[in-house]
Parts: C-alpha cells; structure tokens; sequence
C-alpha cells in the first residue's frame, strides 16, 4: 500500500470526518449503559432480562426512536447524564474539531452528547450545527452534521 500523507489529503480535502461513540468512551457512559436502566423503569419485569440481552446487539438509536414513540420524551431522559456540565471533550475531540474547522470539512456524528460543539467552543472556531431534519451537503464548509439529534433538543427529528 502507498504511503498516505494525511496533511496533503486534508489541504486536498480528501477526508471525510465521521464520528461514533467511541470517541467518547473515556468520559461518557457507553449506549448500552443508558439503555438497561430505561428497560428496568419501562418494561414489565418479566420482559426485562430479555431485552436486556437483546440490547446488547440492537442500535440504541433504534431502540429508543420505537420506545419513544409508546412513551414520549421521558423514554429519553436518561440522555440527560450526556450533557453535564462535567463531561469535558478528550483530545480526539479536539483534533477532530481543529483539522476539520482548518480544512473547512464537516464532522458527521451519530453521538447525541454536545462535546464536539464544546470543542469547538474552547478552540474559539464556530461551527454550523446542522440537526437531523437539516440539509446535509458536502462543501459549505465547517459544520457538525449531527445524524440523531443533540440531547436537550428534539432527537430523532
């Protein structure tokens, strides 16, 4: 395989950031850590071993774009613990936020926590947070494109 210079494909903008949870994994309870303990308030308890086992392999997302729909906003709450004033960005973050806010590149993120804007904030750039229900296109620029939402707003718009 070639020798790939990063530097040379982020002036060439040839990169394209997509982020997931593991970029937060040091600092914020993992998918299924939120999830068992809506199973345990929500769910008869004769059902909840069961889905407790079948959270492990389901996308989060999924899971609680449907429990939403039976029970509302409170299906989410626990999404609450992602937003606190405590949680602070770890370096990937912030390398994340600098290369891309240099190369004028959007971040995509599946994560509904606000630690790329935070990021953003302590590096003094200014991103354009576009929500699910906005357009997502290649070449306006720096933006956090976030795919589910962010926790305080609507999510799964």
């Amino acid at each position: 395989m070639p020798e790939v210079n990063f530097s040379i494909l982020l002036e060439q903008r040839k990169v394209l950031f997509f982020v997931g949870s593991g970029v937060s994994w040091n600092c914020l309870p993992s998918a299924v850590e939120l999830l068992k303990p809506s199973a345990e308030t929500y769910l008869p308890e004769q059902r909840q071993n069961e889905v407790k086992q079948i959270i492990e392999r389901i996308q989060p997302e999924i899971y609680y774009q449907e429990l939403s729909y039976f029970i509302g906003a409170e299906a989410i709450s626990q999404f609450e613990t992602l937003d606190s004033p405590n949680v602070e960005p770890t370096l990937s973050h912030y390398l994340i936020v600098w290369f891309a806010s240099k190369a004028l590149l959007p971040i995509i993120t599946t994560n509904f926590d606000r630690l790329l804007e935070k990021a953003a904030e302590h590096l003094k750039v200014k991103p354009t947070v576009i929500e699910p229900s906005g357009l997502f296109e290649i070449g306006r620029g720096f933006e956090i494109w976030k795919a589910h939402g962010t926790v305080g707003k609507q999510l799964f718009a």
